[in-house]
């Protein structure tokens, strides 16, 4: 009778089913990766009037419908009403400046829903790359700018928002929702 022997290293089939698997990872990463430096490219290159009108319009309808407001940490938070005719709770909105791995920031709008048990967002969305500098302010009855609230509080009839963007022209906006 032969002996069974303990055997010791990989099989030929085993190395390449490995090899196989590790080359599909490397082209899932490298494929996202290349998408992630084409959106930059394209985001970077857009006419710097064309996006502060974009993000100028998705600011102020968010900051228009928000029923409360709070700023923590960079972090803007709103509460604002789901889209129409959905039938759904309000929605969280955040605002969040990242920094990237080359030391540039983008702005990132999330939007989870409040009504939700996971913390899954229901949309992320990068806004902006090449951010300086974002501040965001209330507008008291005198008119004057003043720092919105750490703890989600009532939305303030206006605000006031600044954006720096390397290489574009700012954002500096006032607004009257209220």
């Amino acid at each position: 009778m032969r002996e069974l022997s303990t055997r010791r290293g990989v099989t030929l089939i085993e190395a390449v089913v490995a090899l196989a698997l590790g080359s599909m990872l490397l082209v899932a990463i490298s494929g996202v990766l290349s998408s992630m430096a084409g959106m930059r490219k394209r985001s970077e290159s857009v006419d710097s009037r064309e996006w502060l009108y974009a993000l100028d319009r998705i600011l102020w309808n968010d900051l228009a419908q928000a029923s409360s407001v709070g700023l923590d940490k960079g972090v803007l938070l709103l509460i604002v009403p789901p889209m129409r005719g959905t039938g759904k709770e309000a929605n969280a909105v955040t605002y969040t400046l990242y920094t990237l791995a080359d030391s540039s920031q983008s702005l990132v709008r999330t939007v989870y829903s409040s009504s939700a048990v996971s913390s899954d967002p229901l949309d992320v969305r990068t806004l902006v790359w090449g951010v300086e500098q974002i501040s965001f302010e209330r507008i008291d009855d005198n008119g004057v700018d003043q720092p919105l609230p750490r703890l989600l509080g009532p939305a303030p009839r206006g605000f006031h928002y600044r954006i720096l963007r390397t290489g574009a022209s700012p954002l500096d906006r006032q607004i009257t929702v209220r």
